[in-house]
């Protein structure tokens, strides 16, 4: 499977401004983020009630995201 983005260099976290947002407002990522948990809900249950797929969904955090409970 070929990569969607070619890394020709290093990537080094202090190049990256943390408090970039993408030009994004708040409120409408909120609803953006509740549509794509609405759809990813409809999509896992038809992959259960077909029984034949698995998704794996990675998801990143802040260092108290939860990843110790």
């Amino acid at each position: 499977m070929p990569q969607a983005i070619r890394v020709t260099s290093r990537i080094r976290l202090r190049d990256f401004d943390p408090d970039d947002c993408g030009r994004l407002e708040k409120d409408e990522t909120r609803e953006k983020a509740r549509k794509l948990c609405e759809r990813i809900g409809e999509l896992q249950h038809l992959l259960y009630a077909n029984a034949t797929h698995a998704i794996i969904i990675p998801l990143q955090g802040m260092d108290g995201s939860g990843k110790d409970a």
